[in-house]
């Protein structure tokens, strides 16, 4: 994730401080208004003591800007926030599809490109694990798979539960054939 639109929680902090101080910046008559808290005083005040409008008192436009400059750095942070939670969720997501492995056999295509690969396949039949590294010993899981069946199986499903191992034989994404 990009770190370059987060702030810490001490800048967050420091800006909603900076922030909530009323009149922080204001000199002259605009010291006791605020733009972002009160009202233009021309109604009940001579022209040249309104703080939007007198010559002698200015008000603090800083903090306006560093108020809006914050909450759209906030706001930055919560979209890059948002769209890194939705990425580890896909993450997570497609690791559980790992770890679980499947009941369904891999296709032959996927057998010849996952080995071809250098991957190998692992097979557990009723809590024996067997590991496969050629077509051949694939074949003796499927003889494996045939005897489990058998012998009183109730539910194919449950009997064989398979994973493809990469190169160094830790679990990995199924392999994607085309055609």
């Amino acid at each position: 994730m990009s770190t370059e639109n987060l702030i810490s929680a001490d800048e967050a902090q420091k800006l909603l401080n900076a922030a909530t101080r009323p009149n922080a910046g204001c000199t002259g008559v605009s010291a006791g208004w605020c733009s972002i808290h009160g009202d233009c005083l021309c109604r009940s005040l001579p022209v040249t003591e309104c703080p939007l409008h007198a010559a002698d008192s200015t008000h603090a436009e800083g903090d306006a800007t560093a108020l809006r400059e914050s909450a759209e750095a906030l706001a930055r942070t919560v979209i890059a926030l948002h769209a890194e939670v939705a990425r580890l969720t896909t993450v997570n997501v497609d690791l559980l599809v790992i770890l679980e492995g499947r009941t369904t056999a891999p296709e032959d295509t996927e057998i010849e490109a996952h080995i071809v690969a250098g991957g190998a396949w692992m097979a557990v039949i009723q809590g024996h694990v067997m590991l496969a590294e050629t077509e051949e010993e694939i074949e003796v899981i499927f003889d494996e798979i045939e005897d489990a069946w058998d012998h009183d199986c109730e539910n194919p499903e449950d009997v064989c539960r398979w994973w493809p191992l990469d190169r160094e034989r830790r679990p990995c994404a199924w392999p994607k054939v085309s055609g």
